[in-house]
């Protein structure tokens, strides 16, 4: 049984797996789908924004309510890409999962795995269970507590694309040596 989702180009989509209970799935990761396109005239940006909290308690009001807010801002040049994570309100009394999957739609360019930071700082992806695809256009990222969004820092995820180019026809990499 397969459902059909369509999402509007230029939206960053927050998701979780689901699991048995309500109370079992907050406990999984979170992951972003970023579908980047139409509402900035560009196939290169995408925004979004997540809003998440207890899951019980009733909003008198924002102003005193427990909450999180995420601000999403994706872009892509043809050197490098960007995801910026702004926490714009940070609750107090419970915590979040981490993000562990980012899967990018209609990306153009083939990424370098081994050149990918976090706030500056080298991380390392896990390439067993990342992957790009040249036919779908589809870039997935995975790795576990890829992304802590349960502080008050905005994080800055980029990345180089491979200064290879990426053959269809052969499925092989190919690298420019001058």
């Amino acid at each position: 049984f397969f459902q059909s989702f369509f999402f509007i180009g230029g939206s960053i989509i927050p998701r979780q797996k689901p699991n048995v209970t309500t109370e079992y799935t907050r406990k999984n990761a979170f992951e972003l789908l970023v579908a980047p396109g139409a509402k900035f005239r560009t196939n290169d940006a995408a925004d979004g924004f997540f809003y998440w909290d207890d899951g019980d308690s009733i909003v008198d009001s924002f102003t005193n309510h427990d909450y999180y807010l995420w601000k999403f801002k994706y872009s892509a040049t043809d050197r490098s890409a960007t995801l910026t994570i702004k926490t714009e309100r940070q609750a107090k009394s419970f915590q979040v999962p981490t993000i562990d999957t980012v899967e990018i739609f209609n990306y153009d360019h083939y990424p370098d795995f081994t050149n990918f930071q976090l706030n500056g700082k080298k991380i390392n992806i896990d390439v067993q269970s990342s992957s790009y695809s040249p036919r779908t256009k589809i870039l997935y990222i995975s790795t576990k507590n890829l992304i802590d969004i349960s502080t008050d820092m905005t994080a800055v995820l980029t990345w180089t694309h491979s200064t290879g180019f990426y053959s269809i026809q052969t499925d092989r990499l190919h690298y420019d040596l001058f």
